[in-house]
């Protein structure tokens, strides 16, 4: 019902039966090309028919300079004359969109059309239309030849354009649009950023010319956006790039052209100039129409993204970066909101006549501020002494704001800021019901990138585990164990664990599959003396037929004596051409070698036995392929059997003089047997000298190594944050510098270890990502030549950068415990990591709001510590976790018996911010502590969504292959007995 249709109107299939129709549409197989691909060449030999399902094609040939037709109908074919032996292409066949075609092959057609009568019948009938359709080109060429008018014509017809028209054109994918679109993303983010800020505070800040201009350049880009898209950017539609410049301007009339022009357009500046002064609200209100361009850069973020994941950046945390961006942004319009409200209540008109820095007229506030802020939160915030009598300077009040909202959107009840009249209650509420889907959607998102992080090594690392539990379940030998890992380890630094590399190459357009192959192994068939004779087209045909395969360290590729039926291409690794009993090494083969090709050309056993010294990427190619793909495009074997044989005999000769030489040197007397006795002490010293078992992978040693290099790592970076924050006059300083060079010898101990004793089946990896992270934090050892009183300074701070290399050890630790029957699954292991980078969050939390209290606000009289009083009393007090002195003007450290007492009110506060409990019984005061405490409920938020994904992947994993999967099984038996 769907290609009957095409074989029924190919005339050259009328004379065929009804039954051999329908199989010929059955034999028809899909076909994709892009743009600009060339389908058919004149004068190529092709094997396959091509049937037109959908696009449009330019057929052109040598004798015109014109494309002569244009096809764009369902059913219309070309490539008939493949369908016979010994003719050529008359056609070049160019697609002009994406195209979709149905092929049939040559030997598809001469299987089905069995009976030889009805095979030549169809066959002289495809010749007499492929003569009809030369005769046909011939008279088209001699009238644009004789006629120029028919050229014109033809070019009338085909729609040919101007080529001025295209050179002035931007591509889609221009560089130079990328940039454009990505200043406008900066514009559109400022704007985003900077309108709310000004409708809010606009009493307190008057626009400046600064601010005036930059609303000038932003309003000219916009239009000057408006003018490209109008006329010089192209676009795609239906996979097809337009470049006309006509519908150009009706696709951006239909569809961007309205809202850039409300956007563009200063309509304020209008409106202000025409409405009356009691309208200033409205006016003001009218510059928020200049966010609808905001909604069409996100295409710009994901261009961006496409680019850097062309470079190999991970854009993991680039998609969680964007996601709390906006997060942060709709939490700056919810803040700059809450203020307006707050500032609306009361006319400032009315409170502006009030001297500001007047006296009092009440407890709490000047005139000035009580008159503009009476009964609202800010009201409270005076009281409470977070802002000034006088009010507070603008950023003053957008901290204060902003402080409300985003622990509001995240639903973090902290207490700090809430609403007092009834317009604010309102609009908190909404901001609530908002929150929740905010909230929902940080879960969402960042579960899925913890549960899904780094999808493909999670996958990989899952069927490795399942392989592992298999071996386990059979207690298989630990040599095998051992193999399967090294192996597992080498499949994924080298193919990132895909094993079918094909799957996806061969889904591709067929062009694109032979681009691809171009330039990653069409160079070992180019390479090989046997092709040389070969047309481009036959070494693309012929690297389509390689097949990848891996192979291990010892594993036999082919044996001695074995009927080979494939030849094999060494893409990376080496080989050893050894003899029969194994005693005698032929050859050693490295990368772009290639061995086996007797079995391409002659039929007989294989002359020697080749075994991988390491592990290999073996591209094959068998010998039915090779056939296949010859007898096709009809190529002369003799000029390749020619130069076969030569190389033929001259491997037999030399195989042959390495017998003979060995022969000699059994002769203890020869010169040849001292060397050959030279060499074989050699390779017993290399032997013995192999990396001492001590150092393996899987040994006891390297289980005890990784876990002294997690703790240690751990400590370092739990302990330099706490001794900076809490560190005491009369704490025990030489102790604490032996600890430190103790652990930095260790980590410089280790960092040689792994560079040139640890055996790793790739130490290049590590040499590549971590060492410079090890051989940076050496460095703080140097701290200890120039260690002062003060406390830990300078170089001592690089041995932070460890933290990045606790995942790696924990790792390590894993795989070496999974090894010795202690199974820690991926889920488990993640849940772990996250578990542990949470407690430590929390740690760093605590020492960096405590370092805050201790060194950046000493001389502050309110602070988050002198108005803790855990054990009652007022602020101030000695009850109180710190104490101001207003005669020397500073506050003291900690007032409690300890710095253990505060470390832990420190602690108190980072654990409920970071758990979105939030009891607020602690709270900042100063604006560093609430931009401090904003950062931390951000991260809170973030860090709970990451633990509710590792539960989830640990839940899920715990259905899917735990009791639960097995209960469901058998519930599903139950079920089925049922019946």
């Amino acid at each position: 019902h769907i290609n009957g249709s095409m074989i029924e109107s190919t005339p050259f299939f009328s004379r065929c039966d009804q039954s051999t129709k329908q199989i010929i549409v059955t034999a028809l197989q899909s076909r994709v090309f892009t743009p600009l691909d060339i389908i058919a060449k004149e004068g190529d030999n092709g094997f396959e028919m091509f049937f037109l399902q959908r696009g449009r094609v330019t057929i052109s040939t040598s004798q015109m300079s014109l494309p002569v037709i244009t096809s764009s109908s369902k059913g219309d074919f070309f490539g008939e004359c493949y369908l016979l032996d010994s003719e050529t292409s008359c056609e070049t066949v160019t697609a002009c969109v994406y195209c979709e075609f149905y092929v049939l092959s040559q030997d598809d057609f001469k299987e089905i059309v069995e009976s030889a009568d009805e095979r030549l019948s169809v066959q002289n009938s495809v010749q007499h239309y492929v003569n009809q359709k030369k005769s046909r080109y011939q008279k088209m060429a001699r009238n644009l030849t004789l006629r120029p008018k028919c050229e014109r014509l033809l070019k009338q017809k085909m729609g040919e354009k101007p080529r001025l028209s295209s050179m002035n054109l931007i591509l889609p994918d221009s560089k130079l649009l990328l940039l454009w679109d990505t200043v406008l993303l900066s514009s559109c983010s400022f704007i985003a950023w900077a309108i709310p800020f000004r409708l809010a505070f606009q009493s307190e800040m008057e626009m400046s010319h600064f601010d005036f201009v930059i609303d000038l350049v932003i309003d000219s880009f916009f239009l000057f956006d408006m003018v490209l898209h109008f006329r010089f950017i192209a676009f795609i539609q239906n996979g097809k790039l337009v470049t006309d410049i006509n519908k150009i301007k009706r696709h951006y009339k239909a569809h961007k052209l309205r809202l850039d022009l409300i956007a563009a357009v200063p309509l304020d500046t209008i409106a202000r100039l025409v409405l009356p002064s009691r309208f200033a609200n409205f006016v003001d209100s009218l510059k928020l129409l200049k966010l609808i361009r905001l909604g069409r850069q996100f295409h710009t973020v994901d261009r961006l993204f496409r680019e850097l994941l062309d470079r190999g950046f991970n854009l993991a945390p680039l998609r969680l970066v964007e996601f709390l961006s906006g997060v942060v942004l709709i939490a700056h319009w919810a803040g700059c909101g809450f203020y307006a409200v707050a500032r609306w209540k009361n006319r400032y008109q009315e409170c502006a006549g009030k001297e500001s820095s007047g006296l009092e007229i009440s407890k709490w506030a000047s005139h000035h501020a009580e008159c503009l802020w009476s009964d609202t939160w800010i009201e409270r915030q005076i009281r409470k002494g977070k802002l000034p009598t006088s009010g507070g300077a603008t950023l003053q009040l957008y901290i204060r704001s902003f402080n409300w909202a985003l622990p509001t959107l995240v639903v973090v009840v902290i207490g700090d800021v809430v609403p007092v009249s009834s317009n604010e209650t309102l609009y908190a509420f909404i901001w609530m019901a908002i929150g929740v889907t905010v909230n929902a959607a940080i879960i969402g998102n960042v579960a899925n990138i913890v549960s899904n992080l780094e999808t493909d090594s999670a996958d990989f690392a899952g069927r490795v585990d399942e392989i592992k539990s298999f071996m386990f379940k059979h207690r298989l030998s630990s040599s095998l164990h051992s193999r399967v890992d090294d192996f597992s380890r080498y499949l994924w630094s080298m193919h990132q664990g895909s094993t079918v590399e094909d799957d996806f190459i061969m889904s591709l357009p067929y062009t694109l599959q032979t681009a691809v192959l171009e330039h990653t192994r069409a160079k070992h068939i180019r390479c090989c003396p046997f092709f040389d004779f070969c047309s481009k087209e036959v070494v693309k045909a012929l690297s389509l037929c390689l097949k990848p395969r891996v192979y291990c360290k010892g594993d036999i590729i082919c044996h001695y004596g074995d009927m080979g039926q494939e030849m094999f291409f060494l893409d990376h690794g080496t080989v050893e051409v050894i003899s029969a009993d194994l005693s005698t090494r032929f050859a050693t083969l490295h990368d772009g070698s290639f061995f086996g090709e007797t079995a391409l050309f002659i039929k007989q056993p294989r002359a020697s036995t080749v075994c991988a010294l390491s592990f290999c990427d073996i591209l094959e190619l068998t010998k039915h392929d090779f056939l296949v793909e010859l007898r096709r495009r009809q190529i002369n074997l003799s000029c390749m059997m020619e130069l076969f044989n030569s190389i033929h005999n001259s491997n037999i000769r030399r195989n042959k003089a390495v017998n003979e030489n060995l022969e000699i040197s059994k002769n203890q007397q020869t010169k040849l047997s001292k060397l050959v006795q030279k060499a074989d002490d050699s390779m017993c010293y290399n032997n013995d000298d192999e990396k001492a078992k001590v150092f393996k992978p899987y040994s006891t040693f390297r289980l005890c190594w990784g876990i002294c290099c997690c703790a240690l790592s751990i400590y370092t970076c739990v302990a330099v944050p706490y001794w900076v924050a809490f560190a005491e006059s009369n704490s025990d300083e030489y102790s604490l510098i032996m600890i430190n060079v103790l652990i930095d010898m260790f980590f410089m101990i280790d960092l040689y270890l792994r560079c040139y004793e640890f055996t790793f089946p790739a130490n290049t990896q590590y040499e590549k990502s971590q060492m410079a992270v090890d051989f940076i934090s050496c460095f703080a050892l140097l701290d200890v030549m120039s260690y002062r009183l003060s406390g830990m300074k300078h170089f001592r701070y690089l041995c932070l950068l460890r933290i990045s290399r606790i995942p790696s050890f924990c790792d390590e630790v894993s795989q070496n415990l999974n090894f010795r029957g202690i199974r820690i699954s991926l889920a488990i292991n993640l849940l772990c990591k996250q578990g542990l980078f949470y407690l430590m969050t929390n740690h760093w939390v605590a020492c960096v709001w405590f370092i805050i209290h201790r060194y950046l606000e000493r001389s502050e009289k309110f602070t988050w510590a002198t108005t803790d009083c855990p054990f009652g009393g007022d602020v101030g007090d000695y009850k109180c976790l710190a104490k101001y002195d207003p005669v020397i003007g500073e506050h003291n450290i900690c007032n409690l018996g300890s710095m253990v007492e505060c470390y832990v009110r420190s602690f108190h506060f980072a654990l409920t911010t970071l758990s979105t409990v939030g009891y607020g019984d602690i709270s900042p005061v100063t604006e560093i502590e609430t931009i401090w405490e904003n950062c931390v409920v951000l991260t809170g938020a973030c860090f709970m969504a990451g633990l509710i994904g590792a539960f989830g992947a640990y839940l899920s994993e715990n259905d899917s292959l735990g009791m639960n999967a097995f209960r469901l099984k058998i519930q599903r038996l139950k079920n089925y007995m049922s019946y």
